[in-house]
């Protein structure tokens, strides 16, 4: 656990990368339905999608409505989550309270 750890903390050092932390103290939020990813794209003209997990499989949805709709719940917990920084201490605690 302590290596996972370790490797979370430093992988939020990256500049293309934020870990945040969702406590179980925040309460229930709309994203606890299961995992999903949003996959955002740069290029000009490119096709947002999302891979969401459901009991009986995975799906991609492409639908502008529904790529948008799983944005805005992201968008939703990731502002219920403790700030970068917050995360990064509560990590650093966990790290040390999982040294072998």
């Amino acid at each position: 656990m302590n290596a996972q750890l370790q490797h979370l903390l430093a992988s939020s050092e990256r500049p293309n990368v934020t870990v945040q932390v969702l406590p179980f103290s925040r309460g229930a939020h709309a994203s606890m339905f299961g995992p999903y990813v949003v996959l955002g794209f740069p290029e000009e003209g490119a096709l947002d999608v999302v891979l969401a997990d459901n009991p009986s499989g995975s799906v991609w949805l492409e639908r502008e409505a529904d790529v948008s709709r799983y944005q805005d719940l992201f968008d939703a917990a990731r502002t219920s989550a403790l700030s970068p920084a917050e995360s990064r201490a509560v990590i650093h605690r966990r790290a040390e309270e999982h040294q072998a």
